[in-house]
């Protein structure tokens, strides 16, 4: 982990601190500006918006360096996860007051025991260790996030030296969503659904590529993730913001896949839709208020539509500001910018672009 970049002044300020770790950090430190606070932020890429929208920021390399500093600060302020991190195990250890260890929530075949609700189904899902002997599965691994560790599942392939963090999930045809929930313990409000975006890359046929939504969903869906969501809720005490995957097959059934008790990717745009109604809010604030739960406003049903895209490079580029913003829509922004110059790789993401597209 690299030095701190501080900005001027950052240092001496009356709002609260709260420290957000995370692969990237730029959305969630936008929300949490925007509901007051003083950012302190961790991650892998330090994109330049990133550090604009952080009052410190630290740069995770993943290595031993000494963090004396940054694990000070964890002992005085709120550390919140708001995305995995590869080597998670190194981040427990430095912050071990993380809020919701995401780790323990993405044990797939424990969602089933958490919800008798007859209208959810639940993929099958075993033990990498005895892989089937027909049928489609993916393998996913529990440490990883952006679906860089789910991959197709080929032939018989297993581990059995007990090494590899994956589980085996039969594979479920249909369309992907998140839905994004906030709790204060008790009771829980579902804010609305977004439609996953998959980037097939050659190496990574499923990693994350961005999302659409807010996205209109009918009562009897909205019903089924509401139950699950207060099962959830009444067996684990589950608080803040969480997020819920789920597949809709052809036949409109609802498959559950995993449960991400954090900040997710595509809670952005639900907060961006809510800010057209009501300036100014801010889900990580939200997470904070235990009166939220019951009081913010339910996007399922709202007219607002976003695109976030991100874009990965096809091949060897140099980053240039100037030519993506010359291409954007009046109704496009640009976000986890690279500095002017930076080198991508082939199949590493470039950039994330927002589009209001109604």
């Amino acid at each position: 982990m690299q030095p701190p970049e501080i900005h001027a002044g950052s240092q001496v300020s009356e709002r609260p601190s709260l420290v957000l770790v995370g692969a990237s950090v730029r959305a969630a430190a936008r929300s949490a500006t925007r509901g007051g606070y003083r950012v302190i932020g961790v991650d892998a890429f330090g994109d330049t918006d990133t550090r604009e929208l952080c009052d410190e920021f630290y740069l995770w390399t993943g290595d031993d360096e000494p963090i004396a500093e940054i694990m000070r600060i964890a002992e005085r302020c709120p550390v919140i996860q708001v995305g995995d991190i590869m080597q998670a195990e190194k981040l427990r250890r430095i912050f071990p007051r993380t809020e919701n260890d995401a780790g323990q929530w993405r044990i797939f075949n424990d969602l089933k025991d958490l919800c008798g609700d007859d209208c959810i189904r639940f993929p099958q899902t075993i033990s990498a260790k005895q892989p089937p002997n027909s049928g489609r599965w993916l393998r996913k691994r529990l440490d990883s996030c952006g679906g860089l560790g789910i991959r197709w599942a080929v032939g018989v392939e297993t581990n059995r030296t007990g090494n590899d963090p994956s589980q085996l999930q039969r594979w479920i045809a249909g369309r992907t969503f998140g839905a994004t929930l906030l709790s204060n313990g008790e009771q829980v409000r579902l804010l609305g659904v977004c439609r996953a975006v998959t980037h097939r890359g050659a190496e990574n046929p499923f990693i994350y590529g961005g999302s659409i939504g807010p996205v209109k969903i009918t009562s009897s869906i909205r019903g089924s993730i509401q139950r699950f969501a207060d099962s959830i809720v009444k067996r684990r005490r589950l608080r803040g913001l969480f997020n819920v995957d789920f597949v809709l097959d052809a036949k409109g059934n609802l498959w559950m896949l995993e449960i991400n008790p954090r900040w997710s990717a595509s809670m952005e745009l639900i907060e961006l839709a809510m800010t057209s109604f009501e300036p100014g809010t801010s889900l990580i604030a939200a997470s904070f208020n235990e009166e939220s739960a019951s009081s913010m406003l339910d996007f399922c049903s709202c007219d607002q539509l976003f695109f976030k895209k991100i874009h990965f490079a096809k091949r060897t580029e140099t980053f240039r500001r100037s030519s993506w913003e010359s291409r954007l829509h009046s109704q496009e922004t640009l976000h986890d910018i690279p500095a002017d110059g930076e080198i991508i790789r082939p199949g590493h993401p470039i950039c994330t672009t927002i589009e209001r597209i109604a």
